[in-house]
């Protein structure tokens, strides 16, 4: 393998959500020999490089914890259990824990060229200068099967998402092909006019594979018919390394002159290019899409935090306090209101006003929420329900719901909820019939449900978060959360917590299944709402301190401080494709924020 000279172990930071400049942290001066490949697992860096060695590193300090020896290596995979290496002969297995040798994979007279694990964790591929590509079961240890069809070395390997397909890139013109695994069968045998075939990635919904090759062609393959859909040119360069996000939303691209490109996968334009100037090995994303490590052959890794939260537009749309803003069921429009009669329609990105609809008999609109495409529902201190058609503009029903004051609405099938100031929670049927009632103690502020909607929770000024089934809409269970009143609830994307947050300046996440409390946060203020974004990345909370704050849902750290807001921030929503989050509050502004690297 071919000898790179190290200059420096450069861990570099960015930080404080916009990339301006690199911070550096720390430089370690390790070996004599660049870094081959550099993967992220937690909190850990783990790399190898020509000198032999395997280095677990702290993933933001930088700072040493553990050294595997080996001989030569080249990439390195890793798992939850394993850390695979590869030298010229062998495949290295090593257990994640203690480091120790499990088994290893040895070709007597062959050169191995490329290593792969599949998603499960279950097979690993191996080429070899043979032309061959051997399927390994690392759990019993044999060999599965064996591809060769090549005319020329295989020079990269990478695994479908749904360990359906393995893309194989040749090192000469011989051709990328795309195996069918279980029939054993190549379902695309594509030449291109280039000497080699460098780096493949397919995105982690299965619906692309990126391929790049040294003529400074990227490729994107619909995997769906197998067909070229896009070819991206790189100028005075070539790809050395593709990476798609966790999420598919951008692919990730490491030249030779080592700048970063950041593609957006809906229509690939580049979204971002991180500047470098060396020859970049390799690229990893952390399974949170928080933190990416970028290596090359100096011996710098760059780790980079997503750069998130980007303020894009905003705009005065109301005169008075908004309350709540939300998007139309087609994405098209951002629908905001509040204290003002006004329920405001504004353009998804511009934000410009389109058109409004207007309740005059209201003494301010506490909540809105889409029963389908055409009708919008609202509700507010008159304690009516009012149903609005969007197209013309008008009101076609209402429902006096008993309450003086209605603060939140939610829909569960073919039902329409309500919950006020008389601590009920009403169950309205599509022909506007009561047909449940459930009883709280105290105004009922929040009505939310899990994720597969098994569980229905809700609180209020009680301080209580109370539980139902969602079958008969039994009260399950209670937690007396806090003593002053609770302002919003909202359940994690994995089931796993429940947050609350309250008057008296803290936020608690609390176990769903034991309902014990695992995490307090102090908080500077009193946080008037909470959201978890929907790839539950983010805990969102906006505050009375005009600003809003993120938090990380690995261990709930502080991740970002939006401060764009001129007075209290009342409520945010995100995109239906978790691209874009809108926030707005007292100061009458409507925010457009992009979620990006």
């Amino acid at each position: 393998m071919e000898k790179k000279i190290l200059i420096s172990f450069l861990f570099t930071v960015l930080i404080n959500f916009n990339v301006k400049a690199d911070h550096k942290l720390s430089d370690y001066q390790i070996d004599l020999y660049g870094i081959n490949s550099a993967k992220i697992l937690k909190d850990k860096i783990i790399s190898s490089s020509n000198s032999g060695v395997v280095r677990i590193n702290d993933l933001l300090s930088g700072t040493l914890l553990n050294e595997i020896s080996a001989k030569s290596i080249g990439d390195i995979l890793i798992s939850n259990e394993y850390i695979i290496s590869y030298d010229d002969n062998n495949v290295n297995i090593w257990n994640i824990n203690n480091y120790s040798l499990i088994k290893k994979i040895s070709y007597q007279n062959r050169e191995i060229t490329s290593i792969a694990l599949s998603k499960d964790n279950k097979i690993i591929a191996i080429s070899s200068s043979d032309k061959t590509i051997d399927l390994w079961n690392l759990e019993k240890n044999n060999l599965i099967k064996t591809f060769s069809t090549f005319n020329y070395p295989i020079r990269n390997i990478s695994f479908s998402p749904d360990n359906k397909y393995i893309a194989a890139c040749s090192s000469y013109k011989d051709a990328l092909k795309i195996f069918d695994i279980k029939n054993n069968l190549v379902v695309k045998n594509l030449n291109l006019d280039t000497n080699s075939f460098i780096s493949s990635d397919f995105s982690s919904d299965g619906k692309y594979l990126a391929i790049s090759s040294d003529s400074g062609i990227l490729n994107i393959i619909d995997m769906n018919n197998f067909e070229i859909i896009k070819e991206i040119k790189q100028d005075n360069s070539f790809i050395t390394k593709l990476k798609f996000s966790n999420n598919s939303k951008y692919l990730l691209a490491g030249d030779s002159l080592g700048n970063l490109t950041i593609f957006d996968t809906r229509d690939w334009n580049i979204v971002k290019v991180l500047k470098g100037n060396l020859f970049i090995n390799d690229i990893d994303i952390d399974n949170n899409d928080n933190y990416l490590v970028v290596s090359n052959i100096s011996g710098n890794i760059n780790v980079y935090r997503n750069n998130s939260f980007k303020k894009l537009e905003m705009k005065f749309l109301h005169n008075n306090d908004i309350y709540k803003v939300l998007y139309s069921p087609d994405n098209k429009y951002i629908v905001s209101t509040g204290k003002s009669s006004k329920i405001i329609f504004s353009d998804a990105f511009s934000l410009k006003e389109k058109f409004y609809i207007e309740d005059l008999e209201s003494k301010g609109i506490n909540d809105i929420c889409f029963l389908d495409r055409n009708i919008l529902v609202s509700a507010g201190n008159d304690g009516f329900i009012k149903f609005w058609n969007i197209n013309t503009k008008s009101l076609i029903n209402k429902i006096n719901t008993g309450d003086e004051n209605i603060y939140v609405l939610n829909t569960f099938n073919d039902y329409l909820i309500s919950g006020g100031s008389s601590g009920l929670i009403k169950f309205w049927d599509k022909n506007n019939n009561l047909k449940i009632i459930l009883k709280q103690n105290g105004y009922v502020k929040s009505i939310v449900f899990n994720k597969d909607k098994s569980l229905m929770a809700s609180s209020g000024y009680d301080g209580y978060i109370y539980f139902w089934d969602t079958v008969d809409f039994n009260l399950i269970d209670t937690i007396k959360a806090h003593t002053y009143p609770i302002l919003s609830i909202d359940f994690s994307k994995d089931n796993k917590y429940i947050v609350s947050s309250s008057n008296d300046n803290t936020i608690k996440i609390w176990n769903i299944k034991t309902l014990e409390n695992v995490k307090t946060l102090n908080i500077d203020g009193i946080i008037k709402f909470l959201k978890f974004s929907d790839d539950n990345r983010f805990l969102i909370g906006t505050s009375n301190k005009k600003n809003i704050v993120v938090w990380n849902t690995d261990d709930f750290s502080e991740y970002a401080n939006l401060k764009e807001h001129e007075a209290n921030v009342e409520n945010i929503v995100f995109s239906n494709d978790n691209r874009f989050m809108v926030s707005a509050g007292y100061d009458g502004n409507i925010i457009l924020w992009e979620i990006s690297f």
